[in-house]
């Protein structure tokens, strides 16, 4: 995580200290909005550009057997 941390710093132009500062305000700011569905633990939403909440990811539902992987023929 550490190295992955740096690359990422470095294409950044910033010291891996500024990144993981930058890294946890971003985090925390998310946090602080609460803009999550608590009835809905498996959706994690963003505010767009018109400062609307809108799904930025969904995460598998427990127990799916549905595969993501790319070899998976999804049926």
């Amino acid at each position: 995580l550490k190295q992955e941390a740096e690359t990422w710093a470095q294409q950044q132009g910033v010291s891996l200290n500024q990144f993981i500062l930058w890294a946890t305000a971003e985090k925390v700011g998310a946090l602080k909005q609460q803009l999550d569905d608590p009835q809905f633990p498996q959706i994690t939403y963003r505010r767009g550009a018109a400062d609307i909440p809108m799904p930025a990811s969904v995460a598998p539902a427990f127990g799916s057997r549905q595969s993501l992987s790319p070899t998976s023929s999804g049926r």
